[in-house]
């Protein structure tokens, strides 16, 4: 039995700009847990030496880095035009602690 799963239309990066900075950081942490959940399944998956699996996998870890790049590129570009950003945001994006 195959099944399909529609996930719905990328954003286009012009509709990411007009996003406030709360939502890209949400969606920047979305990205992170759904990348995470994809590392632990490709973990599990060559633990118990299944065979299946791993071309889905990839396919989807590239979708989950394009948004990533995306979301990276936008918040760069608004570090340019804003001077004062919060500090969460800030320490999320360069991978830095509080």
């Amino acid at each position: 039995m195959l099944i399909v799963v529609n996930l719905g239309r990328s954003w286009a990066i012009q509709e990411l700009r007009e996003r406030s900075w709360e939502d890209l950081h949400g969606l920047w942490h979305v990205c992170v847990r759904e990348r995470n959940r994809i590392a632990t399944s490709d973990l599990e998956r060559s633990r118990i030496k299944a065979g299946y699996g791993d071309y889905e996998s990839q396919g989807r870890d590239k979708v989950v880095s394009f948004a990533m790049s995306l979301l990276f590129t936008i918040t760069l570009e608004g570090l340019e035009t804003a001077p004062l950003l919060p500090s969460d945001l800030v320490c999320a994006f360069a991978n830095v602690g509080p």
